[in-house]
């Protein structure tokens, strides 16, 4: 949910730093970050509510010759957020909550036409980023919604590809600590078969995708695979000692 980190509501609280003071952090593990071509997330909450904050902590990444990437849900606007931080940036991960209009809102509070403008304001300027997609049951993952998300995907010159997530329920203790009654109490994380369908019907529109359920299916495979031969091994055995 664009909600969902109930700690980052707030703009009030906090610690006050500077991009100075940041910038001395960064430098103290630049030499482990730059020779893996490593560099600084800027994540939130969201970032661009801090366009200058965010730009003057790239502006110090770039000068150690490290990268920079922006983790957003792209709302803001051309003049007063993103024509501040862009321009520092060379990755993005943007995270679209539904390519649904109505179901945007439902989620974020928000106009979809935001993450729209700035979903055309990266293929402008040609920035690459990932496409960033909560799967939750019910609410975006009917193949409906996947057929949108890959309409959107392929249109998208710059994209390197999607991070399907599936919904999990490890935040919802933020909403408990804080004494906030949490909207999702009732949703469960969708099956893996579930998220592999959507995986595979992602790729086979020639997309890339980045999901742990991959990797569950591989070490589940080659799980079997060792069970297989091991029982072959077993029967060889007993047909050789017989």
């Amino acid at each position: 949910m664009g909600r969902g980190n109930p700690d980052t509501w707030t703009i009030s609280g906090g610690e006050m730093v500077s991009s100075k003071e940041i910038a001395a952090q960064i430098r103290s593990v630049a030499p482990y970050l730059k020779p893996q071509g490593g560099g600084v997330t800027c994540s939130g909450g969201e970032p661009l509510l801090q366009p200058d904050f965010v730009s003057a902590i790239f502006q110090e990444a770039h000068a150690m010759g490290l990268t920079t990437c922006l983790d957003t849900t792209g709302q803001g606007s051309k003049h007063h957020h993103w024509d501040k931080v862009l321009p520092v940036t060379d990755m993005v991960l943007f995270c679209i909550k539904s390519l649904d209009p109505q179901r945007y809102t439902d989620l974020t509070g928000l106009k979809q036409q935001g993450a729209l403008r700035f979903a055309a304001e990266l293929k402008a300027q040609g920035i690459p980023f990932w496409l960033r997609y909560v799967l939750m049951p019910g609410m975006t993952d009917a193949p409906a919604d996947i057929d949108k998300l890959t309409e959107f995907a392929l249109q998208q010159p710059s994209l390197q590809g999607i991070e399907l997530l599936p919904y999990h329920q490890l935040g919802v203790n933020k909403w408990h600590a804080l004494g906030i009654k949490y909207p999702l109490e009732k949703m469960q994380p969708p099956p893996l078969a579930d998220t592999l369908a959507v995986v595979d019907r992602l790729e086979a529109a020639g997309l890339n995708v980045i999901c742990d359920a991959k990797r569950l299916r591989r070490e589940a495979a080659a799980k079997e695979a060792a069970a297989s031969a091991a029982a072959a091994s077993a029967n060889a055995a007993k047909e050789a000692s017989g």
